[in-house]
């Protein structure tokens, strides 16, 4: 299994707390200065591809879930 970098452990323990949110939500409980909402989608991205969370997609946006 792969390990994950400082900045996806920071998103995962935010993921966790929600069970299933979005970016957006995601963002929002992120301290300050809160990183931009497209490097937040990168290091989603590639939690999904590490297979550390899966997305549904709602309407045009995607739900992540552990």
């Amino acid at each position: 299994m792969e390990e994950l970098t400082k900045q996806e452990e920071e998103v995962m323990l935010h993921v966790w707390k929600f069970k299933s949110c979005t970016i957006k939500q995601v963002r929002e409980v992120m301290p300050e200065p809160k990183p931009p909402y497209t490097t937040l989608a990168s290091v989603i991205n590639k939690l999904k591809r590490k297979q550390f969370l899966s997305a549904i997609q709602e309407g045009i946006t995607y739900v992540y879930a552990p």
